[in-house]
């Protein structure tokens, strides 16, 4: 019994010191050796690589004609409360949304607003787009920036990631890393006068001031909390939250609209005229 009773005790001790010690600490090991980068959260630092962008995981709002914005977000972009709208496809508040972002965005019946920039995804943070949301999207940043609607496509043709296109994954645009090329490209400057009559609360910036030129102070405090979070946690959110909002798949958005359709072509407007019939 006494002998049972220490192989048993004895098997306890290993087991926990296998799984619970080893195992962890050699897997965080490995990550941080090969992955480093990965292992701190993808995160993103500025010229001086001390100072926190934000990260390639993490979608955050940007308020400047000047750059690209990410897919609209249930929670307000905020990294420690992931989730969706959870409204359901007849919720007439929905349909608000939907109404709103496409005036938002002046799309039109001959240009249609791409699926993934009126509808939020399920976790509220993805940081990707579509190449059809960010060519929707390259007129308006190029006139900011006085700079050549080709000059800007040829852009997201660079910086689109067609990684898993082997198993279906479709081609995307890590916004981030699209506006932070674009200040490359050339540096955002201060807001036009014209800007200023538009969002009278946007701060002037200055060209090392990338990449939240023209940002509103409450926009500007979002952004410090995500900052702040990255900087504690360290383990970034990606959860995927499972909202009606997103019927499609919030990695996938932009493959299957709400008639099921896959073509790419006509999922913008597809998706668009289904909603906008229900309002």
């Amino acid at each position: 019994m006494i002998r049972q009773t220490v192989h048993a005790v004895a098997a306890c001790v290993v087991t926990f010191i296998v799984c619970a010690v080893a195992y962890p600490a050699v897997v965080w090991g490995l990550g941080w050796m090969f992955f480093p980068h990965q292992a701190e959260g993808s995160l993103i630092y500025g010229p001086d690589k001390t100072t926190l962008i934000g990260s390639e995981l993490i979608a955050q709002p940007f308020a400047s004609d000047k750059y690209f914005s990410p897919r609209p977000s249930a929670v307000d972009y905020k990294a420690d409360a992931a989730g969706g709208s959870n409204l359901g496809t007849k919720n007439p508040d929905l349909h608000t949304k939907v109404k709103e972002r496409v005036e938002a965005l002046k799309a039109t019946d001959a240009n249609p607003a791409p699926v993934d920039l009126i509808s939020a995804s399920g976790s509220g943070l993805d940081p990707e787009i579509s190449p059809e949301g960010a060519y929707f999207q390259a007129p308006r940043v190029a006139a900011a920036r006085k700079l050549p609607v080709e000059q800007v496509r040829a852009l997201i043709d660079r910086l689109t990631d067609r990684s898993g296109a082997i198993v279906g994954a479709p081609a995307r645009v890590n916004v981030l890393k699209l506006n932070l090329a674009l200040d490359e490209e050339k540096p955002a400057s201060g807001p036009s006068p014209t800007d200023a009559e538009k969002k009278p609360s946007a701060a002037s910036s200055s060209p090392s001031a990338s990449p939240f030129a023209g940002e509103t102070d409450e926009r500007a405090a979002v952004r410090a909390a995500h900052v702040g979070n990255f900087r504690d946690r360290r383990d970034v959110v990606a959860a995927v939250g499972r909202n009606n909002e997103s019927v499609f798949s919030s990695r996938f958005p932009w493959r299957v609209g709400f008639n099921g359709a896959s073509a790419q072509g006509g999922v913008s407007r597809s998706l668009t005229e289904r909603l906008l019939t229900m309002v």
